[in-house]
Parts: C-alpha cells; structure tokens; sequence
C-alpha cells in the first residue's frame, strides 16, 4: 500500500502514480498494490494501525512525523538514514535504518523482517513505547521550556515560576472529581 500524493480522484492524472503503476504491472504485482492518494488526517490512524511495517525512503525527513505516527500506533519502521528518522527509530528495536543502497537491499530486508511475525511485534511494542516516552507532548512541552530557560537566566526564572503556578479558573486539575 503506497499512501499520500494527490487526493484519490486525481491520482490517474499523477505522473509519479503513472510510472508507480507501470512498474507494478511490468513486475506483476499491480493486482496487490493499493494507492490511497492523500488520506485524511482522522483516517490515519487506524491506517496505520493495520499496517505490519512503515517503510520510509524519503531522503530527506526533518521532522520524522510520519515514523512517529507509526510508532504509536504500534507499527515497527524502515527508514532512511534521513533527517529526524535516525533519532525516532532506533536499530533493531523498534525497526531498521537502512543506509543508501540497492533497492533490492531495502527489499531483502524488509522481506526478511515481514517473514519474522515474533520480532515484527517486538518492534512493534517497542516503537509505540517509544513514542510514548520520547515525544508525549508532556515532554516536548519540558524540553522546551528547559531550552527557552537555558538561553538568559530571567527566561529560566520565568518558566519556573509559570510551571509552578497553580492550574487556571475554568481547567479541572488532573484527578480531581468532575
């Protein structure tokens, strides 16, 4: 399953989902191979959910969202050694970092991986730990504040004392009875 690109009604038109299909049909695989077009941020989820492996081959990932999404959703990633990936992923727990190579590579290791359901899921629990401890945004919203903090002593004093001030009118502290 390739997912993204241009929306579902409009991926006959795509040159790149042309020469997808193309190969598809040249290899014989075209009755397995599904092309979403761009799915709905609601829709991925569960996408993703039911996916046995994200594979990535961007070239360039400065974010890593995609293989974070995947990861808390309890999908072991292949990727790139990319950008942001290579922190998110990390080798042979929570999935594979491919250096540049041979597509037949990627291919042989994916393959290999699909064929071991036992480490598939260790991958899987693995990455959606992962994504929970790394990037909740519990702990983005920290690191944050520590960095803020970290470049003049009065923006370090002033997170602290907006960190500790009590919960605002109208918010219900968390385990307080509704």
């Amino acid at each position: 399953m390739i997912v993204g690109g241009p929306r579902q009604a409009k991926l006959d038109k795509d040159k790149d989902y042309r020469e997808i299909l193309r190969l598809a049909r040249k290899l014989k695989v075209h009755d397995r191979l599904v092309c979403t077009g761009r799915v709905a941020l609601d829709d991925l989820p569960a996408l993703l959910r039911s996916a046995d492996l994200l594979v990535s081959t961007a070239p360039y990932e400065p974010v890593g969202m995609t293989a974070i999404q995947a990861m808390a959703c309890g999908t072991p990633v292949v990727a790139a050694t990319a950008g942001a990936e290579q922190d998110a992923v990390v080798e042979k727990t929570t999935g594979l970092i491919l250096p540049p190579g041979p597509p037949a590579q990627l291919a042989l290791r994916v393959r290999r991986l699909l064929a071991n359901s036992l480490r598939l899921e260790a991958y899987g629990i693995a990455a959606a730990d992962r994504a929970r401890s790394r990037y909740s945004w519990e702990r983005i919203g920290r690191e944050t504040l520590a960095a803020y903090g970290s470049c003049s002593p009065q923006a370090a004093a002033a997170a602290r004392t907006r960190s500790a001030q009590p919960e605002r009118a109208g918010r219900i502290p968390a385990g307080a009875p509704a």
